[in-house]
């Protein structure tokens, strides 16, 4: 959950950037994502979303 491939810091903001190299056939909506082969897992952008709230509830230091 706490994992974060990059963080960009511009003027005021603070980016929260995720990497994913899939190949093959993707399948899913915004919520959950099927690979090849594979169990439906969450998507990416939702795992994202989380990770930026999470963030943003801490304390500043």
């Amino acid at each position: 959950m706490h994992e974060v491939d990059l963080l960009l810091l511009g003027r005021g903001q603070l980016h929260l950037i995720e990497l994913k190299y899939y190949s093959g056939i993707l399948r899913g909506d915004d919520q959950r994502w099927a690979r090849d082969g594979r169990l439906p897992e969450d998507s990416p952008p939702k795992l994202t979303r989380r990770k930026a709230q999470y963030f943003a509830g801490q304390p500043h230091r």
